[in-house]
Formats: structure tokens, C-alpha cells, sequence
């Protein structure tokens, strides 16, 4: 699997660690058991954890305000075992909570401006390994356990009431629970001297499966994609401490190890499962002996394992979370007394609203990063221009000048790269046309004198040039007439033009004379401009026939076989003067199409008569 992590470098906190790939910051210093952690609605990360004070525990929470991490007491706190607070997000945003208060009873707490706390369930010693998740109609629903005979129940909240249910059994700890996407309950826990129970409950009806793995105090849940059951545990056999999983295929449960450890490495303790959005399986561990918090991921016997912070010797209270393929994951280092989040990333967020303005001799380009995680930012932003990296820029300036380029055509684009080797995908593309001219257009035929009408082509070698001319001596812009078809001069005339292109320099303004002088005797009035011409030539498909003629008059453009027979008339009627265009499309006059070969196409007015030939290919 190919892995890249999120680097939150770029945001000054207290204390910043590093382990391996995963960045890690302090989020609160002091005395403190268990975590939960959950991302708000701008992903800026809340961790929930008891903390020991003067008069007793308390139920903290610390998040993250965007410049600083921000703590504060919600609510008395209490501790017997490793587990719990248990954070979720509703749909509103609204942060919703589930601890064991200082009165040792499961409490519940949402946040709607100011904290509203309320007690779950009343008897002693209940909200131990608790697990808060939310429906797709925000009601919450609570897995917990109480301790003393230690029974796993479970909590549900609708139109304002709890409900609570309680499995059977006792001797049962460590209690974990997931929503499918149906709504349906899924609850994992442990049964002293049985082995490891999984339950669901489809809000009617109860199914238990028990010794689906052998007896340990610590294990956890997850749904695959697929919504099959994966559940982890902590397994101490002779010299063995190891991290194994076990999962629901049919009515059978195969079991595969995952970490492997010995008397001077347990590990598997305090462990902790997700599923990102790939359907990738993440356990998330404490190896006590080894003082390490681990990570490993995989599917079915496939696992790679890592480091991902060293601490103290027990009770992490390891919690994670998620956003698409990004981790988080909050613990507590007994040896510093310290509560962390560590995050890892597995994907990226490319910078946008890239533009591009000239200034002077220098591009000057600007751009937006507003990543989705709010703690992340880049090391540093990659500049390219026409796929060439030409700069890094430090990961909190979003503006960058290339000073003084050759003229020419560039393509820019910006990439974010994290922990100084993981590149984002590229931002959107643009192009700057950097100190480009316009080719001066020329004429065709040149300028000069001429005895009869002329039909004048202007011409650029800029492809996309937009050509504007005018006839009267005036200079164009681009106002003036734009170029495209070729112009027909029957006076004494001066044919200026000029090209234009955004983003270029336009060219210079070309100017040319062209003088007409009809031969003595002639009035060029009645006279047809010799010009009868087609294209394309040969043709397959329509060719285009433009005629010139001095004045106003009838005409008749026929097509002629090479025996002289008539194919047909393709206009026959008044013509204005100037350049007249008819098209033949290969057919006769019933639209029969006509074989290849060589045809005449004829021009006939009051006074002139002219001929072309035309190729027809099939």
C-alpha cells in the first residue's frame, strides 16, 4: 500500500514531535487518563480526556482554535479502566460526548454554545469503556459498560427518552460499538473466561455470537467496506504477547496476526480500529513493554506495522479518527505527562485560484491554499512553468514573481508538498503570453497598379490572429472591420491593417496603395472582374465558388461535363456587385450524385462569360 502523511508544519504550537513520518503536537500538559478525539466541522481536532486536579478528576476538553490549542473542565470525571471519553459529530455540527462522570455514572453532554450535560444511566459505577456513535437522525447511542459484575449495556436516546438495554452475561469489559449505514447496532465485548462476544441489534431484535476470539481485556471493532465485521485483540499465550484480528466470514470468524510480540515487546494493548475511505484496516496500539504507541495497517494476513510515538509504560488511552484517508489518533504519555494528537495523511489538498498578472517585465502570479485540515499546512509550495519546477516557496507565502523571463508562451501551475516529499496534485493551469508581438499581416497580391478590379488578401503568420483593417486612410483597431474574406477594390484605394491577439503586443499597422487604372475605352462599370475561383480543388464533399463582378447584374453559374452537357444551374438571378459565393455539392439537378472526374464550372453575365475547371474525387 502506497502511504503519505500529513504534515502540520507551518503552525507554532507549544511543542512539536516528530515520529517516523507522523507529526505529532502537545495538546495539553498535566495529569490525565484516556482520550477521545473528534474533527469539527473546519477538521480542527477536539480531544476529550480525564484529568486529576486538586479536588478530584474532571472531564476535559482541548481543541484547536486555529492559532492554539484551547482547554477547559466541561464536567467532573472519574476513572477505572483505560477507556472512554467517546466524542461524535452530528450533522449540525454540534459536538456530542459520552464519559464517566465524577459521580462514576455514564453521562452524556452536547455542545450548543454552552455545554448541556445530563446523567444516562443512575446506577453506580456505569459509563466504564464507553462508546458514543450518532444515527442519521443525530440520536445518540451508547455502549458502556458497568463495572463491579461488569455488564456490557447499552443506551439509546429518541424523541428525548434513554432506553436501555442489557446483554446477557456478566464478567464482560471493554465494551465497542459502531452504526452500520442501516442504522443497525454492532457491539464487540470481552467475556472473562469465554473469549470475545460481537452483537447486533436491528432496534427490534438482539443476535449474539460468542467465543469469537479467545479472552482479552482489550479489543476493538470496525466494519470494512463491505460492512463485515473486523475485530482486534490483545492476546498474552505463554511468551507470547501479540496483536491479532478476527474476521466474521459466514459463521466462522478466521483469526490472523497482526503484530507480533515477547515478553520484552507486548503489543497489542489499548487497541484501537478504523477503516479509512480506500477500505484499508488501521489498529492503532500500545506496545507497553517497548513504550511505543504502533500503528498497523493491512487487510486479512497482509499487515505492515510502525512507530508512531514513544511513551509511558501503561494506559495510552489511544483513541482515533478520521477524515476520508487522513488519521488522527490521541493518547496519553504517562512518563511526560503530556496528552498528543499524532496525524497522517493520505491525501492531499492541491493549492487553486491560481492567476497570473504581468507587472512591468515581471509575471506575477497569486494563489489559495485553504486546506481541508485546518492544523495542515505545506512546508513548502512548488512554482512550475511549462512543467519545469523553477522554485519553492515556503509553505505560509501564497505569491510568487518570475523576474525578468524571455518573451514567450508560459504555462504555470503550483503544487503543496507535505513533510517535505509528498507533492499534492497540481493546481489549475495558466497562461501568459509574455511580451509577444504580433507578426506584421502582409497583402496579397502586393500593392501596386493594377488596369483592372483586384480582390486583396491580408495575411498574419501568428496563428489566432485577429487581422482589422480599414479602406478609408484611418488607422485600425480593433473597432475597425475584421478580416475575413478577401477584400474587392474597384478604385484607387489604401488598404491599412493591423493585427491583434489578447494577451500580445498587436503589430504594427500596415499600409499599402492600390492604384486602378482600367484600360482606355472601357467602363469598368460594365466590366466582370476576371475572377472566378473554387476551393478546396479537387473535392469530395462541397466546393466553394466565388465570383466577382463590377455592378449590379443577372448572372448564371452553371456545371458542364466535358462534353459540354449541362449538369446543372447552380444561381441564375441578379448578383450584387462585388463577391458573390455558390456551393456544388457533386450532385446533378435531380441530386444524383455524379462520378469522379474533371467538370466545368461557367460564369455568364450581359457581357462576359469565363470558365473554371473543378476535380470531383469520390
Amino acid at each position: 500500500m502506497k502511504k503519505s502523511f500529513l504534515t502540520l508544519t507551518g503552525i507554532i504550537l507549544a511543542t512539536v514531535l516528530s515520529a517516523q513520518n507522523w507529526q505529532t503536537y502537545l495538546v495539553y500538559s498535566g495529569s490525565a487518563k484516556s482520550t477521545g478525539v473528534v474533527l469539527d466541522q473546519q477538521k480542527r481536532p477536539h480531544v476529550f480526556f480525564y484529568s486529576p486536579q486538586t479536588f478530584g478528576q474532571h472531564t476535559n476538553h482541548s481543541y484547536w482554535d486555529g492559532t492554539a490549542w484551547v482547554n477547559e473542565i466541561f464536567d467532573g470525571g472519574a476513572i477505572i479502566h483505560n477507556d472512554g471519553p467517546s466524542a461524535a459529530l452530528d450533522s449540525e455540527g454540534k459536538i456530542h460526548v459520552s464519559y464517566f462522570n465524577g459521580d462514576m455514572k455514564l453521562a452524556y453532554a452536547v455542545y450548543d454554545g454552552q455545554w448541556q450535560t445530563e446523567i444516562v444511566d443512575t446506577e453506580d459505577e456505569t459509563g466504564d469503556w464507553c462508546t458514543l456513535r450518532l444515527d442519521s437522525a443525530d440520536n445518540p447511542h451508547i455502549a458502556y459498560s458497568k463495572s463491579g459484575p461488569y455488564l456490557s449495556r447499552y443506551a439509546k436516546k429518541v424523541n428525548g427518552t434513554w432506553e436501555i438495554f442489557q446483554l446477557p452475561g456478566s464478567g464482560a469489559y471493554g465494551v465497542n460499538m459502531l452504526l452500520d449505514d442501516d442504522g443497525k447496532i454492532h457491539i464487540s465485548d470481552s467475556q472473562a473466561g469465554i473469549g470475545i462476544r460481537y452483537s447486533t441489534f436491528d432496534g427490534q431484535n438482539w443476535n449474539h455470537e460468542t467465543g469469537v476470539a479467545p479472552a482479552s481485556n482489550y479489543n476493538s471493532l470496525t466494519l470494512d467496506l463491505t460492512e463485515r465485521p473486523h475485530v482486534t485483540y490483545y492476546l498474552a499465550t505463554g511468551g507470547n504477547f501479540d496483536l491479532f484480528i478476527s474476521i466474521k466470514e459466514g459463521k466462522s470468524w478466521p483469526t490472523y496476526l497482526v503484530d507480533h510480540g515477547i515478553q520484552q515487546s507486548k503489543r497489542g494493548w489499548d487497541n484501537h480500529l478504523i477503516t479509512d475511505d480506500n477500505g484499508i484496516i488501521h489498529v492503532f496500539y500500545l506496545a507497553h513493554n517497548e513504550q511505543q504507541v504502533r500503528h498497523a495497517w493491512g487487510q486479512n494476513a497482509e499487515w505492515e506495522t510502525e512507530v508512531v510515538d514513544y511513551v509511558g509504560d501503561y494506559n495510552a488511552g489511544i483513541e482515533v479518527t478520521k477524515d476520508g484517508n487522513n488519521l488522527y489518533t490521541s493518547y496519553y504519555d504517562e512518563d511526560t505527562q503530556q496528552i498528543r494528537l499524532s496525524a497522517l495523511a493520505g491525501d492531499f489538498t492541491p493549492p487553486h485560484d491560481l492567476s497570473a498578472e504581468v507587472i512591468d517585465d515581471d509575471i506575477y502570479l497569486q494563489y489559495e491554499h485553504v486546506s481541508r485540515y485546518s492544523l495542515v499546512v505545506p512546508s513548502f509550495y512548488r512554482i512550475y512553468r511549462n512543467g519545469e519546477n523553477i522554485a519553492q516557496v515556503n509553505g505560509n507565502i501564497f505569491t510568487f514573481t518570475d523576474v525578468d523571463p524571455e518573451p514567450g508562451i508560459y504555462e504555470y501551475y503550483v503544487t503543496a508538498v507535505f513533510n517535505q516529499t509528498n507533492e499534492s496534485e497540481p493546481s489549475n493551469i495558466v497562461t501568459v503570453y509574455f511580451n509577444l508581438t504580433v507578426t506584421d499581416p502582409w497583402f496579397s497580391p502586393e500593392p501596386g497598379n493594377f488596369t483592372d478590379s483586384v480582390l486583396v488578401e491580408i495575411h498574419s503568420e501568428t496563428p489566432g490572429a485577429v487581422l482589422h483593417y480599414t479602406l478609408d486612410g484611418t488607422d485600425p483597431d480593433e473597432n475597425s472591420p475584421i478580416y475575413n474574406e478577401p477584400v474587392f477594390i474597384d478604385t484607387t484605394t489604401t488598404v491599412k491593417a493591423r493585427g491583434f491577439l489578447t494577451g500580445w503586443e498587436p503589430s504594427g499597422i500596415i499600409s499599402g496603395e492600390y492604384i486602378i487604372t482600367y484600360s482606355v475605352g472601357i467602363n469598368h462599370k460594365d466590366m466582370v472582374a476576371r475572377n472566378l475561383r473554387s476551393s478546396p480543388n479537387p473535392f469530395s464533399g462541397l466546393i466553394k465558388i466565388e465570383f466577382v463582378i463590377g455592378e449590379t447584374d443577372f448572372t448564371i453559374i452553371e456545371i458542364l461535363n466535358l462534353e459540354g452537357k449541362k449538369i446543372i444551374d447552380l444561381y441564375s438571378g441578379i448578383s450584387a456587385a462585388g463577391v458573390n459565393t455558390v456551393y456544388w455539392n457533386g450532385n446533378d439537378a435531380a441530386g444524383v450524385p455524379q462520378a469522379a472526374g474533371t467538370y466545368i464550372c461557367r460564369l455568364k453575365t450581359h457581357t462576359f462569360s469565363e470558365e473554371v475547371s473543378l476535380i470531383l474525387m469520390r
